[in-house]
């Protein structure tokens, strides 16, 4: 659980700032620099806390893999999945909704611009994931931590895997 604690920030920042260095080559445009370096710094300080509360929500450390043993205590470990899957959801509808004003405003036709905007809004796909990974975690049980958390691995394991190839696509527009 503590390594996938740290992968799964570290898998979705990446491909967060990849999609920010895909707009800021795409669309040249000092406005869009500004909120492209905005939600970048806003993207790495999210991961940042959330590797750290990762590393200090139980103390001792050896603590979150071993409550029988060892004695110990922890935050409250599902309010920190929630907000960071809420936080990480938020992020994504922001990186998701950024090109599209730069779209609409460009000189060319209305097909080409539905074609655009469907490319690039498939990063709504991963929003839903998000959205199905914050319902699984509120209703996490950890009775039985193996049987209940079969859906949240799934949405979770998803979102980079979706994310890498939602990034992929508008570089294969011609193709499509």
């Amino acid at each position: 659980i503590v390594v996938a604690t740290l992968l799964w920030p570290t898998a979705n920042t990446l491909v967060k700032i990849s999609m920010l260095h895909l707009y800021k080559t795409l669309f040249r445009n000092k406005k869009m620099d500004y909120v492209v370096y905005m939600v970048g710094a806003l993207t790495v300080s999210y991961w940042l806390a959330t590797v750290i509360t990762a590393f200090t929500i139980c103390r001792p450390f050896a603590y979150n893999w071993n409550k029988i043993t060892i004695a110990g205590r922890c935050g409250d470990i599902v309010a920190y999945y929630l907000s960071t899957a809420i936080l990480n959801l938020l992020i994504d509808v922001v990186i998701v909704a950024l090109p599209l004003p730069i779209l609409w405003g460009l000189q060319m036709n209305i097909a080409r611009k539905i074609s655009l905007t469907f490319i690039f809004s498939m990063g709504a796909l991963i929003c839903g994931i998000s959205m199905v990974r914050c319902y699984a975690i509120n209703n996490l049980n950890f009775s039985d931590v193996t049987y209940h958390v079969v859906l949240d691995t799934v949405v979770t394991a998803l979102e980079p895997v979706l994310g890498v190839i939602n990034a992929c696509l508008p570089l294969l527009q011609p193709v499509l």
